[in-house]
């Protein structure tokens, strides 16, 4: 074995299996529907009498979005100020006001830090005060375990309670809980039967999942027409999950003829709204040459923002081109590194990079022991070099008659 990885053709085989793969397990894997969304601005003129006044609501809400603005450009002086007028208007009983407050804390947003459950008792108020958002959104923290703890029966009352007043992202949500069977026995009819209305109402996650409903032929016939057909819209519509995987399947002709020009386009906007494998994709895209000119600076500039998003297989890639020298100095001490982060973050190849390493001394001292113990890290989640790398390990380091 030579270094890392025996050969790039066979690294490159690899990753477009191992993408295969992913591609189908992600239709499996636990998560959430919709994250949670912001207010929309009151339209009706009692709405806006609500707020303490036509006129001083308006001047109110234009300060207030000056406030946000400035703090999201990083002026932190004015981040209580926002946070104040919020406040305000909840004391007069605005739930809207209550539900901003609350995705304020979620998300971290125009606040200094995030605080779920400062979150959760905002959505709480907010629900209380007849807001279907707050329902839902108070529901999303139970289905994710964020400020409270988890709770699928919980997440499934209040997504259908907010659903009854129209929310899509409560219906969508509820399909989302049906298809999987989270807090419910599972049941596909009913899962489409909420996306439907998810859909039909102008959520694009909805439009997705019913794709992946095709795709997958849960509950109806496969049928690959369509599921490209709703993943088309649900990407037109700003979904960037449903843009990366449309842009895997015209990458690796997944069901599809394989058209580089149509998945860099896809990809490109799956990147744009901060999608982490549309960024690891696009990555691979320059890193290889397929269907852009080979370009190594660029291909790290993706691999290093999808890492910054969390994505362990960006960091394997990254790994990877400072123990070869690819676009950097060689750099074995930083290759390690981000082998090191790739395998906190869970990602089984990485696990298995750490082995090689301490079993071959680059960028660690050898070790042969912490080289078997990530070797079976590895093995464990399903990386099957690993257990080839793990009988050359033990052959290593068996003593020479």
């Amino acid at each position: 074995m030579n270094g890392r990885w025996s050969s790039g053709a066979g690294r490159i085989f690899g990753l477009a299996v191992l993408s295969l793969i992913l591609f189908f397990a992600t239709s499996t894997e636990a998560g959430t529907a919709v994250a949670i969304a912001p207010p929309k601005a009151p339209t009706s003129r009692s709405a806006r009498q609500r707020l303490g006044g036509e006129r001083n609501a308006v001047r109110q809400a234009k300060l207030a979005n000056q406030h946000r603005r400035a703090a999201s450009g990083g002026k932190r002086k004015h981040l209580s100020t926002a946070m104040m007028i919020f406040h305000l208007y909840a004391v007069i009983g605005n739930a809207s006001a209550m539900q901003y407050i609350g995705y304020m804390y979620a998300t971290g947003k125009h606040t200094p830090k995030k605080n779920y459950v400062k979150a959760a008792k905002w959505f709480r108020r907010s629900m209380r005060a007849g807001d279907a958002l707050g329902e839902y959104s108070l529901g999303y923290l139970y289905e994710v375990g964020k400020g409270v703890r988890r709770n699928y029966a919980q997440a499934g009352r209040l997504f259908r309670g907010a659903a009854r007043s129209g929310n899509e992202y409560a219906e969508t949500s509820l399909g989302f809980l049906y298809m999987h069977g989270f807090g419910r026995p599972k049941n596909y009819r009913k899962a489409m039967q909420w996306f439907r209305r998810g859909a039909a109402a102008g959520c694009s996650a909805a439009l997705y999942y019913i794709g992946l409903l095709y795709a997958d032929g849960w509950g109806v016939p496969v049928n690959h027409v369509k599921a490209f057909k709703y993943w088309r819209r649900a990407a037109a519509a700003g979904d960037c999950v449903a843009a990366e995987y449309l842009g895997v399947c015209y990458l690796f002709g997944l069901h599809i003829p394989r058209n580089y020009k149509t998945a860099l386009a896809y990809l490109r906007k799956g990147a744009q709204c901060g999608n982490r494998a549309a960024m690891q994709y696009l990555g691979s895209m320059y890193e290889h040459g397929f269907g852009v000119p080979q370009n190594y600076p660029m291909a790290l500039a993706w691999f290093r923002k999808s890492a910054a998003a969390g994505s362990g297989t960006a960091m394997v890639d990254l790994a990877y081109m400072y123990h070869m020298g690819m676009g950097v100095v060689r750099d074995e001490a930083l290759a390690t590194k981000w082998s090191r982060r790739g395998a906190a973050a869970g990602n089984a190849y990485a696990m298995d990079g750490l082995g090689v390493d301490y079993q071959r001394g680059l960028g660690v001292p050898r070790n042969y022991g912490k080289a078997m113990q990530w070797y079976r890290r590895a093995a464990a989640r399903g990386c099957a070099p690993a257990v080839t790398d793990a009988d050359r390990c033990c052959g290593a380091a068996m003593p020479r008659q």
